[in-house]
């Protein structure tokens, strides 16, 4: 079975004051737009990673999840993306043997990029992160 993780647990430093994934463009949020287009992918589950900010980030997964989007808080965010990333894979059940993962701040990555990319790596890792060998 597929997932989808989402990064959302920075604190957007470099956008101001305001949480970016939080800012309204044409009525939606960047992370309702990016949980939008994670759902529009054949995933059972959407986990979306907290950190910073994380009841706000929280409160869109909920609204916007259609009961298939879970926040997972990722207690190590602070420590960069692999932390966060790390905890998500943790949060996986053991039926979830595929792995979509989504910047929260990017979603207007093409449908087919996701799709060549999943009829690519079918039955066969597509990617694997190492560290050390």
């Amino acid at each position: 079975m597929r997932a989808a993780i989402i990064l959302a647990a920075g604190r957007s430093r470099r956008f101001g004051t305001t949480n970016k994934l939080l800012t309204p463009i044409g009525g939606k949020t960047l992370l309702a737009r990016t949980i939008e287009a994670a759902l529009r992918e054949p995933v059972g589950r959407v986990l979306v990673m907290t950190g910073h900010d994380r009841q706000r980030i929280a409160a869109v997964a909920h609204s916007t999840g259609q009961g298939r989007v879970f926040p997972v808080h990722a207690a190590d965010h602070a420590r960069g993306h692999q932390q966060t990333l790390l905890a998500g894979l943790k949060s996986l059940s053991r039926h979830e043997n595929e792995v979509l993962i989504f910047l929260a701040d990017a979603p207007s990555v093409p449908r087919s990029i996701t799709g060549q990319l999943s009829r690519a790596a079918r039955g066969k890792v597509a990617a694997r992160a190492m560290h050390r060998n």
